[in-house]
């Protein structure tokens, strides 16, 4: 148990010291027993991504990521039999980031607010448009440039904006506000 919080501390570390971040230890623990993961699994899993769960300002959103990943991708699903990419990010907002966005990609566009790409936060959506002029894919930004969705080919996975397709069919970053009265309905849910 020792050499296993031990490997969870190096892990978690950056240049040999603990990097005093948002999350603490505990905090992740908590988070980690809360959805029945292994934090070592999820920790190690997005650090070879770049990004430190100590360093995030919401831990929830990249344990429901993580037990996310691999569903399969499934047109209109909202399932963890099938899910397809608007489900997905609609999915993110409700268990992770406590909001009600609701709409396919195109819809979802519209109800938010531009952000440019260098001003990307977690939870921040990034839509793409794939050999059309209609927006026709969107994602869930995490940080270090990493997005989480749902593709047709692979199901739920992290990507990064860099990597040649997405860079080719990136369209706009936009940032998801609920208005009050939509933040009061979810906050008495």
């Amino acid at each position: 148990m020792i050499k296993k919080l031990l490997s969870l501390i190096i892990s978690l570390t950056v240049a040999g010291n603990l990097v005093a971040g948002t999350q603490s230890l505990d905090a992740l623990t908590s988070v980690a027993d809360r959805y029945e993961v292994d934090l070592q699994k999820v920790s190690d899993f997005f650090n070879q991504k770049g990004i430190d769960l100590m360093q995030t300002d919401n831990v929830d959103l990249f344990f429901v990521t993580y037990k996310w990943l691999n569903t399969r991708y499934v047109f209109g699903g909202n399932s963890k039999k099938g899910i397809d990419c608007s489900h997905y990010t609609q999915m993110l907002h409700t268990e992770a980031l406590n909001s009600d966005l609701t709409g396919n990609s195109k819809e979802q566009y519209s109800k938010c607010t531009l952000v440019s790409k260098d001003e990307l936060h977690e939870g921040d959506l990034v839509f793409f448009r794939i050999n059309s002029s209609n927006i026709t894919h969107v994602g869930l930004y995490l940080g270090n440039n990493k997005f989480t969705h749902s593709t047709c080919s692979k199901g739920v996975i992290v990507s990064d904006l860099s990597e040649d397709y997405w860079s080719r069919y990136y369209f706009k970053s936009a940032r998801y506000t609920p208005s009050e009265v939509e933040q009061d309905l979810v906050e008495q849910q």
